[in-house]
């Protein structure tokens, strides 16, 4: 029977009338309520059949799905032209089963028409029934495919595809999961469930699966989709203890399945991350016994210099007597040494150094009096020319005495160290009219104030810093955390991070001639650094719900009203939180930082839609992660949408 019907179904290609005879018997015979059939003569042909109209909503998928198979037995190439179509329906009246929609194609099988050792086309059976072709149906057309006994019809449930995915993901090692483009987890691995410590059945949804797992992946999500871009190995860490990290990545896996959008990879990194501060401590702990037994050596060798009436300065090591120059130079190399230690430590104190800040507005002349002290005689000795000038209007600042005192003695012992004899060392403290910029961004910088800042600058004449050092210092901040060898700027790191505590930020002159100039650019009085410490709390706010995987939104907030912070943002739902502190529990609601009476920095979670707001306030938002990350580049996008009135007087989260 099966070699009539191959025979009828080529010989009826370019008969309409016999070809929708042939396909609804075969419909018939299968139960399906989608027939379709591909061949070609001089271009592709494609006949499709359906139950009734309410069905052709499906005919693009199987046109597509008909064709490939074509292709694929042929070993075709995808034809220039479109394909000759002929769309049949069985019936021409409307079906009360389909009214409600175009039910999709669950279940379909394909089978290869062979003849004379060739495959002359491709036959498409489909149903909206997920459970429509037993085994006997499909075998029963096996002898349209068989020729030789080499083929047999491919059979689909359910979307096939998926079942092909689902034992691709079985075989990846870390945990993955398709998710569709409305963030359904379609499939997962075992993995997956297992690396974000979900016990119970995994949920159907992303979003749900930040209630029941203690890593959440909304975040990252909705950068995938909202931003359209794949997100590779992000970062993020667990909300609840003990402290786990994972690494996430989400991609694009369009053309594979209907259901499935994109792919899901997680590993925990916990324990990479783990090694990797072990290594620090580990160098830490060795510096710290390095430094003793070097004390000791330098000791050592200067006294054996002292008792040998040799002289361990320029002179000894310019002196012909071998002696001498052995001892000079074995004092410097000790000494050499001893730094680098005293850089690793400091360093390592740097990254974990949390005491809090004790800032006291000072005399800013006797300060540097003071912590230039030591360094005088040193200076006096090599013939270096040493100056201070303070202007009256930076005459004084608030700082941490303590912090502030290390960072400028470890300045001035580099540039003793490098200023030849006859060289000049100098301190100015001046006014400083470009720092905003520098510490803030710019767009804020017209909308609080006044702002006042003040520049300490280092300056010496000897041989200058390596380019590359200069180069990594003046990157932006978000560079600081990687990792710097000492050879290129260990000291100017630790100073860069205890000058960051200080609401302030440190550069280096980049083309000097004959020289370095490193400045230190500082608040130079209370209301400054309050804006300051308010924009870096914001700051470290948003990296640490950026860690935990979430996806916040940051808005600048204008108070035209007058009213107290408290009382403008009364309305929002859930309440507003001012001047949160980073001890507190994370909020779900608006966190807000006013950085004066009338302009404030607001981050929260992401939510959809937005209300009214209450009379006075006025807000631009813009959406974490953009171009670059980092809090700076998100209030310019916010300021930008201000300034354009783009978020329609409406902030997320209030009512009217």
């Amino acid at each position: 029977m099966e070699e009539t019907l191959k025979i009828r179904i080529l010989k009826a290609v370019g008969n309409d009338a016999a070809m929708r005879d042939v396909l609804v018997e075969l419909m018939e015979r299968a139960q399906a309520e989608y027939c379709a059939y591909c061949t070609s003569r001089d271009r592709e042909l494609v006949y499709i059949l359906c139950e009734n109209r309410e069905l052709g909503g499906r005919i693009p998928e199987i046109r597509e799905k008909v064709r490939a198979s074509f292709r694929m037995f042929t070993n075709g190439f995808e034809p220039e032209s479109d394909p000759l179509e002929r769309i049949m329906y069985r019936k021409n009246g409307p079906s009360v089963a389909y009214l409600l929609g175009n039910p999709r194609v669950e279940s379909y099988f394909l089978v290869p028409l062979a003849f004379g050792s060739k495959v002359r086309g491709v036959l498409f059976l489909g149903s909206v029934r997920k459970e429509a072709f037993g085994r006997n149906d499909i075998a029963s057309l096996r002898g349209l495919a068989e020729e030789d006994g080499e083929r047999s019809p491919l059979a689909f449930r359910m979307g096939g595809e998926r079942d092909l995915l689902r034992r691709l993901l079985a075989a990846i090692p870390s945990g993955a999961a398709l998710v569709s483009t409305g963030g359904d987890i379609v499939a997962s691995n075992a993995a997956f469930a297992d690396t974000l410590g979900v016990r119970d059945e995994l949920p159907d949804t992303v979003g749900r699966l930040g209630s029941l797992a203690a890593f959440n992946l909304q975040g990252v999500w909705d950068e995938h989709e909202i931003l359209q871009r794949d997100v590779v190995d992000r970062e993020i860490k667990r909300s609840a203890a003990p402290e786990r990290h994972l690494s996430v990545s989400v991609v694009r896996v369009d053309g594979f399945t209907e259901e499935a959008g994109s792919l899901f990879l997680v590993r925990d990194v916990t324990r990479a991350r783990e090694q990797a501060e072990m290594r620090e401590e580990m160098i830490a702990m060795v510096a710290h016994e390095l430094r003793t037994p070097l004390t000791a050596l330098k000791s050592s060798l200067t006294i054996l210099a002292e008792e040998g009436g040799c002289g361990i300065g320029e002179e000894s090591a310019a002196s012909g007597d071998p002696a001498r120059r052995f001892l000079a130079n074995a004092v410097r190399t000790a000494e050499r040494l001893g730094m680098l230690v005293d850089g690793l430590i400091d360093s390592s104190a740097a990254r974990i150094d949390e005491r809090p800040l004790r800032i006291e507005r000072r005399d800013t002349g006797a300060f540097i009096e003071d912590a230039s002290s030591i360094f005088v005689e040193p200076m006096k000795k090599k013939g270096i020319d040493f100056r201070v000038f303070v202007d009256p209007d930076t005459s004084r600042l608030a700082f941490d005495r303590d912090r502030l005192e290390q960072v400028l003695q470890n300045l001035l012992s580099n540039s003793v160290k490098h200023v030849p004899s006859g060289g000049a060392v100098s301190i100015t403290v001046i006014p400083c009219a470009g720092c905003p910029s520098l510490l803030l961004p710019q767009p804020l910088v017209g909308r609080v104030g006044p702002l006042s800042f003040a520049d300490l600058c280092v300056r010496d004449t000897g041989g200058g810093m390596p380019e590359e050092a200069v180069r990594r210092m003046n990157r932006s901040i978000e560079t600081v955390d990687r990792p710097v060898r000492a050879s290129l700027g260990l000291g100017l790191r630790v100073a860069q991070r205890l000058i960051r505590l200080h609401g302030g930020s440190l550069a280096v002159d980049e083309g000097t001639v004959g020289g370095s100039a490193v400045h230190l650019y500082l608040p130079a009085d209370e209301a400054t650094a309050r804006v300051v410490q308010q924009y870096r709390a914001a700051e470290m706010r948003l990296e640490e719900m950026l860690s935990l995987g979430l996806m916040p939104e940051v808005f600048c907030i204008e108070n035209a009203g007058g009213e107290p912070w408290e009382n403008a943002l009364s309305s929002v739902r859930g309440g507003a939180r001012i001047d949160p502190r980073r001890s507190e529990p994370r909020e779900d609601g608006l966190l807000v930082w006013p950085l004066d009476a009338s302009f404030a920095v607001g981050i929260g979670p992401r939510e959809s839609g937005a209300i009214a707001l209450p009379a006075g306030i006025r807000a631009g938002r813009s959406i974490a992660r953009r171009d670059g990350m980092n809090l700076r580049e998100l209030v310019r996008a916010s300021c930008e949408a201000l300034d354009a009135h783009e978020l329609v007087p409406a902030l997320k989260g209030v009512t009217e």
